[in-house]
């Protein structure tokens, strides 16, 4: 399909693609990331703006103000009618000249989270950040081997470096 992308009435640009995910940091995370949408804390007033496989290689997500009203225009439905999916709850049908207009609404959404809960932490779990081959400490114990054979150390003072590990290389610089 071929649409115009608007943010606060002003003109963004005009893309040929299979479609455009518009998601606050707290909705459409998934869908925005399986397109390659960036992962946004859900305390940031933003909203995301992801083209679904642009017929281009350079379109990029566009992260706007949560305050912006992001407009889409239906410009050309080629191949099959176009829709309008909420979190795929609901399914609208559009048509050619269309407007979609996303904006924030006036009454905030109060989300409650369990005692204890931490963003990064649910990330690590969820996206398996902290999975490494041969586990987390074997990586741990390679690192810091790996930083003591070759590692050079930009040190402006060198009391804050350890001393019996290093020896000068220049003024600034001390190699491990």
């Amino acid at each position: 399909m071929e649409f115009d992308l608007l943010v606060n009435e002003e003109f963004v640009y005009n893309q040929r693609s299979d479609g455009i995910i518009v998601a606050s940091p707290t909705g459409s995370t998934a869908y925005s990331l399986s397109a390659g949408g960036p992962i946004m804390h859900p305390r940031l007033d933003a909203v995301v703006v992801v083209p679904m496989f642009p017929h281009t290689l350079t379109s990029r997500p566009l992260v706007v103000s949560g305050d912006s009203t992001v407009m889409v225009r239906i410009i050309d439905a080629a191949e099959g009618a176009p829709q309008l999916s909420c979190d795929s709850q609901i399914n609208l049908p559009l048509e050619v000249g269309d407007v979609v207009k996303v904006g924030k609404s006036e009454e905030p959404l109060n989300l409650l989270y369990p005692a204890g809960h931490s963003f990064y932490e649910s990330c690590r779990s969820k996206l398996d950040w902290a999975s490494r081959l041969g586990g987390s400490e074997w990586h741990s114990q390679k690192l810091n081997q790996f930083m003591l054979d070759r590692m050079v150390y930009l040190c402006p003072y060198k009391a804050l470096c350890r001393s019996n590990l290093v020896e000068p290389f220049a003024e600034n610089v001390l190699v491990i």
